[in-house]
């Protein structure tokens, strides 16, 4: 019995003797081929973060209406426009982020003991996301970008409106002559006949009756009137005489219509094209959202400035994007914030500050952090930052 102890015991030593002994090394994938592998590992990655910009925009289409030369002399509402126009304009840019992962930052951690390969979780992406320390991953469902537009203020069609009388009377006065035995004598004959109305003519009457409704609220509603409504009566007769009125006077006033149209774009900011013009789309006022080649319309740039907040840690960490055989440790990011700037021409129209993973600087975790079993290191999969080292105890 004391005998299959102590081979207990034994057993235990020589395993915590082999995991203290096993030996990692580290390798960036990008230079595999020239590196022979020997045993067990596994690879992780580094994020990278891309920029999302939504946009909205908004085209405000207006139709003249008939009457609208009339307007001014009938109804007195100054300014209205004769002529039908579209414009186009940006009402909202919303500005996220997302990490996936880097390919210049793919790792392979071999370990000379294959029990050891498993001390690291990855996300689904293979993010690393903490050591010696099982975390269940909340996977963000995609969500799907929907196009579809919005129309909204539909323009009142004409033909829907009351029916008035497009035709008037008109008498027209001849005179017929009548011969008798001592004299000529002149009849008048009068001729009426139905003509159409001028367009005056209609606005004339349109406009009338506009006004005539608006007396008649004003009566209501001060009580000048030989009976006044009981109960609800003036509420709906107050409501039917503005429903009338809203369906004649877009005849003098126009009438207008929205549409809106949403449109998403990625873009990947590095160190190199962030002095570059980076071109999302081009846009018009009269044509809306255009093709990066369309000059016609105005740039809608991307600006991320590095803010550089990480200046001072790059005098104490040595950036290697090649083979490291000398690395003593797990590769994470201490990332840099930039602010990121959405530029129609040359006007900053959104803005926002967002943590960049490639425009930090990467750290290693040194190998003797990650051989303790009672340390849990945890590390944000969205920018490859160290989150927390804690003890397990």
């Amino acid at each position: 019995m004391i005998r299959n102890k102590y081979f207990t015991v034994a057993i235990l030593l020589s395993s915590l003797f082999a995991i203290s002994c096993s030996n990692y090394r580290i390798y960036n994938l990008n230079d595999a081929p020239c590196i022979e592998i020997e045993d067990h590992g596994l690879i992780y990655a580094l994020p990278k973060t891309v920029l999302r910009v939504e946009v909205e925009t908004r085209k405000v289409e207006y139709k003249a209406g008939s009457y609208a030369s009339y307007a001014e002399k009938y109804l007195g509402i100054q300014n209205v426009p004769k002529k039908d126009s579209i414009a186009w304009y940006i009402s909202d840019v919303q500005i996220s982020s997302y990490a996936v992962p880097d390919s210049g930052h793919y790792y392979y951690i071999e370990s000379d003991h294959p029990t050891q390969s498993d001390f690291l979780q990855l996300s689904q992406q293979g993010l690393i996301v903490s050591i010696n320390s099982p975390v269940d991953e909340q996977v963000d469902e995609t969500n799907t970008d929907l196009f579809l537009n919005k129309v909204f203020n539909k323009s009142i069609k004409h033909t829907q409106l009351p029916v008035m009388d497009a035709q008037t009377e008109r008498i027209d006065t001849t005179f017929r002559t009548i011969v008798t035995d001592s004299s000529f004598l002149r009849i008048p004959v009068l001729h009426k006949q139905q003509v159409n109305k001028t367009m005056e003519e209609k606005a004339s009457e349109i406009a009338d009756l506009i006004l005539e409704l608006r007396e008649e609220k004003v009566a209501l509603i001060t009580g000048d009137i030989n009976k006044f409504p009981d109960g609800d009566a003036l509420g709906i007769i107050i409501s039917e005489f503005k429903k009338i009125e809203d369906q004649y006077l877009p005849l003098f006033t126009g009438t207008q219509s929205e549409q809106v149209v949403r449109s998403v774009y990625d873009f990947t900011p590095s160190l190199q094209n962030q002095k570059s013009n980076n071109v999302l789309f081009r846009f018009s006022p009269h044509k809306g959202i255009l093709s990066n080649t369309d000059l016609s319309g105005v740039p809608v740039m991307v600006v991320a400035s590095d803010q550089r907040y990480t200046k001072n840690v790059e005098s104490f960490i040595q950036h290697k994007d090649t083979i490291v055989e000398k690395a003593k440790g797990l590769f994470y990011r201490i990332p840099e914030e930039a602010v990121v700037q959405i530029v129609e021409d040359s006007k900053v129209i959104a803005s926002k500050r967002i943590q960049l993973a490639q425009y930090g600087k990467n750290n290693i975790l040194p190998f003797r952090f990650i051989k303790n079993k009672n340390l849990k290191i945890e590390f944000y999969p969205g920018t490859g930052a160290l989150k927390g080292v804690s003890s397990l105890q």
